[in-house]
């Protein structure tokens, strides 16, 4: 296959999963949980707010754990 042809066919699938609702609404919610953990993710430590790359990595592990299966 060429190039020109796998980039119409990933065009393609692409546009039919937007179309897709609950493709839609499962990257919204995981998208509002996602900032969510970011924001809140220290909370237990006593800290809310952004912290550095590494702590918000750690946090969204969790999430990735209830989501994706």
């Amino acid at each position: 296959m060429e190039l020109s042809q796998i980039l119409t066919l990933a065009a393609k699938e692409f546009r039919d999963r937007m179309r897709n609702r609950w493709v839609l609404a499962v990257a919204l919610v995981f998208t509002v949980f996602s900032l969510v953990i970011t924001y809140f993710g220290g909370a237990q430590q006593g800290a809310v707010g952004l912290r550095s790359i590494e702590f918000t990595i750690a946090s969204l592990v969790s999430l990735v754990i209830y989501l994706i299966p």
